[in-house]
């Protein structure tokens, strides 16, 4: 049950479709492909949303942070 959350599994499903099965998409590359791409655009989303998260409070940090003149 795990093995169909994990993306290594569907890496390795589409390197073995390219490898030995001419590339077809009924040998699991057409699966492959969505899955990664999948969580791709989910890892991009969460970056962002930690990103957007977190940026207010380096930014009161910054702000707060006294000016130093050489």
């Amino acid at each position: 049950m795990l093995a169909t959350f994990i993306p290594m599994r569907y890496l390795t499903d589409g390197l073995r479709a390219l490898m030995f099965f001419d590339g077809r998409g009924s040998a699991g590359l057409t699966t492959a492909l969505w899955v990664l791409i999948g969580w791709g655009l989910a890892s991009i989303l969460a970056s962002a949303f930690i990103a957007w998260v977190r940026d207010p409070a380096t930014r009161a940090e910054r702000e707060t942070a006294p000016a130093v003149l050489l």
